[in-house]
C-alpha cells in the first residue's frame, strides 16, 4: 500500500460517487484514495490489505500530545502524525523502548 499520496489521489465527495468505481479499481490494485469534502480530507479509500493492518495494529495517542500516536510492533514503538489526510514519519530514535523512552 501507498502511504504518500499525490494531488491526484484527492477526491470530492461528488468525484468519488461519479468514480466510484476507479477508485475501488484502484483501492484493489494497491492505491489509496483520499475523499475530501470543502478541500479538508476527510475518508480514505484505501486497500484490504492496508484496513486489516490497520485493525490489527496496537495504535494508541501519545499522553499529553493531541496529533502524535504510537504504533507498538512488538517491543518496538513507532511514533507518527497524520497531517492533512497524509501520513508524516519523522525517525528520530530506534531501538528497544527502554531504550527509546528514557530521557537523556
Amino acid at each position: 500500500m501507498r502511504v504518500h499520496s499525490t494531488s491526484s489521489d484527492r477526491l470530492g465527495i461528488r468525484e468519488t460517487r461519479a468514480q466510484l468505481s476507479d477508485v475501488l479499481n484502484k483501492a484493489a490494485a494497491g492505491e489509496a484514495t483520499i475523499v475530501t469534502r470543502n478541500g479538508e480530507a476527510v475518508a480514505a479509500v484505501i486497500p484490504m490489505d492496508g484496513y486489516h493492518a490497520l485493525e490489527d495494529a496496537d495504535i494508541k495517542r501519545l499522553a499529553g500530545h493531541d496529533d502524535l500516536y504510537r504504533l507498538r510492533v512488538g517491543d518496538d514503538r513507532l511514533a507518527y502524525a497524520v497531517c492533512d489526510g497524509e501520513l508524516v514519519v519523522l525517525v528520530v530514535k530506534v531501538g528497544h523502548r527502554r531504550d527509546v523512552c528514557r530521557a537523556q
